[in-house]
């Protein structure tokens, strides 16, 4: 099925069905078809459809100065042949001529697809795709010199790797002549997918990869296209220098922090995504941020996991100035998270009978954010606010509740908000997770019922 185009249309349907979006996020662009033809062996498709991106290179590190020479001869002769089995000189002429019927019959297997689910589903269709665009130092890596490669060569090779990047830059520029003559829609885009960057060092980003990368992006728009960037990973480090990126292109981020780039690059960019690949894996913390944004709020997720938070070391400052005194990691940024919410979702696990460790610092950490103290009882400081919380353990129900592991967790946490000032919406509890593969209807439920009363 992984060849077959006539089910395509039901996958993106079901797609769209399953995760609302604003606007048609699909297109259909390489496919297995082609790359069966062409003998590939850098993209592999698995039983499950699923395409692997083996590290294989396809130019050694000995011939640097021949592919900057000529590039095209290079990438013809040599490059293509060696991870395309049939792209070779005497293969070459019947594997193009039979993908090229290939993507004629595509085209018109999916003739008005995106036009017949954007009507379905009532979405737009923003943008119009008109091709790919791969970041010259991308290319390096994705169709020469593989992941490891480039990233070995800029410590062996610094200027080589800057010449190589300089002639990809050009010969990626004159392919944008396709384009000339061309009737190009006002929101016809150019797609790059973004990967290298944050396996960079940041100084090796600013050498290496950003200059050249700017400079095809100004090339794509003085060709009359937009330039539409899936910055893939985490790349809040960074957004400034996003900022060097002609202006009015789109930024698709997949972790970016959402006020960070929306204080950046908000006013001159049109911002979307900020929503991890690694949270279609996830269970009831994304159902519940799903349904609240189903219901028109904004919503931040933040997984203290991935934070960096020292630990309070009990000096008290907090409560007379209601910050802490730590200045070198995340609370900070939480702290403000929390204060500028409305509604306030915990999902946190059960350990043994209270909350894990992580949450139970966020709240030592917090405590001056919180509450001010007084001769009395402490003065909350986040009056106002709700919360909800998600909780689950391994001991089943009833039993998590009688013996004091939900219920723990529960108590706890109703404690430390009722003491903020923050008052309960409600909870949801999951028990016998180990034979639980998914949030059970029943809770679901629940989770959609205590969202729609935000």
């Amino acid at each position: 099925d992984q060849y077959n185009m006539d089910i395509v249309k039901d996958a993106i349907d079901k797609t769209l069905t399953d995760f609302p979006t604003d606007n048609m996020p699909t297109s259909v662009s390489t496919s297995a078809i082609t790359n069966k033809i062409y003998g590939s062996k850098k993209f592999i498709p698995s039983p499950s459809g699923f395409f692997q991106h083996p590290n294989l290179a396809a130019m050694e590190d000995s011939e640097y100065d021949e592919f900057i020479a000529d590039p095209y001869k290079f990438i013809i002769e040599k490059g293509a042949p060696r991870v395309y089995e049939n792209l070779t000189p005497e293969k070459r002429g019947m594997a193009l001529f039979k993908a090229s019927v290939a993507n004629q019959y595509i085209a018109r297997r999916t003739a008005g697809m995106n036009e017949y689910l954007a009507e379905k589903h009532q979405l737009g269709d923003a943008f119009r795709m008109m091709g790919g665009a791969t970041a010259p130092f991308d290319y390096l890596g994705d169709n020469l010199r593989a992941f490891t490669g480039c990233l070995n060569d800029i410590r062996r090779y610094p200027e080589k790797v800057l010449e190589a990047v300089d002639a990809i830059t050009e010969m990626e520029i004159a392919d944008l002549a396709r384009f000339k003559g061309m009737k190009i829609p006002s929101n016809g885009i150019l797609f790059s997918a973004l990967h290298m960057p944050t396996f960079m060092r940041t100084s090796d980003f600013e050498k290496f990869w950003f200059p050249s990368y700017v400079k095809y992006s100004k090339a794509i728009n003085e060709a009359g296209l937009i330039h539409l960037m899936f910055c893939e990973d985490d790349w809040n480090r960074y957004a400034n220098h996003l900022t060097q990126i002609p202006k009015r292109n789109v930024l698709v981020f997949e972790k970016m922090d959402p006020r960070l780039a929306k204080d950046v690059l908000g006013k001159d960019y049109v911002l979307a995504g900020f929503y991890p690949i690694i949270n279609f894996t996830t269970l009831s913390p994304d159902e519940a941020v799903d349904e609240a944004k189903k219901n028109g709020h904004e919503v931040e997720y933040i997984k203290l996991h991935d934070k960096n938070i020292n630990y309070c070391k009990g000096c008290r400052k907090c409560f007379e100035t209601g910050e802490c005194v730590f200045k070198d990691d995340d609370m900070a940024g939480i702290s403000k998270s929390i204060k500028d919410a409305d509604v306030i979702i915990l999902a946190s696990p059960v350990y043994w009978a209270n909350v894990p460790a992580v949450i139970k610092n966020m709240f030592d950490r917090m405590s001056g954010t919180s509450m001010e103290e007084t001769n009395t009882f402490p003065k909350p400081r986040l009056s106002g606010k709700r919360y909800i919380l998600l909780t689950a353990c391994s001991t089943p129900m009833p039993f998590a509740e009688i013996f004091g592991q939900t219920s723990g967790l529960k108590r706890n946490v109703k404690e430390y908000f009722k003491t903020s000032g923050i008052s309960c919406i409600g909870a949801v509890a999951c028990g016998n997770t180990t034979k639980c593969k998914e949030v059970p209807k029943a809770k679901f439920n629940k989770i959609k019922k205590l969202i729609s009363k935000i």
